[in-house]
């Protein structure tokens, strides 16, 4: 009977797991790479906040939110886009997992638990 018990929940672990959502496709490293290239212009909005963000070539990140701005550094670490300012986060290092979602325009998740943080539309 315990035998049975611990198989049928087996397979209501099982089942829950395949009924979950699929993962999103992030992009990948190359993908990454291929996309901040160079000077890469974003329009950033999480929530109500819009931010444009400015990445360079040399990994300088800069961050103008109209009455507030920031200076920090980005790097693709993996399939992850990072990002660490001095100001924002304590100054801790984030890492985003992006999803291609239409023609300029992509979703970043948090990378250490898959939760939406933001969305992007590349300028230039």
């Amino acid at each position: 009977m315990v035998a049975r018990l611990i198989s049928l929940g087996a397979l209501l672990v099982v089942g829950m797991a395949s009924a979950q959502e699929p993962r999103p496709n992030y992009l990948t490293h190359e993908q990454l790479k291929a996309l901040i290239s160079g000077t890469t212009t974003i329009q950033i909005a999480s929530g109500r906040m819009r931010v444009i963000g400015i990445y360079t070539q040399d990994g300088i990140a800069r961050l103008d939110g109209g009455n507030w701005a920031a200076k920090g550094t980005w790097r693709i670490d993996s399939n992850k886009f990072c990002t660490k300012y001095p100001g924002i986060r304590r100054g801790y290092e984030t890492c985003y997992n992006l999803v291609n979602t239409g023609e300029n325009a992509y979703s970043l998740y948090f990378a250490e638990d898959g939760a939406l943080n933001s969305t992007w539309v590349i300028e230039k």
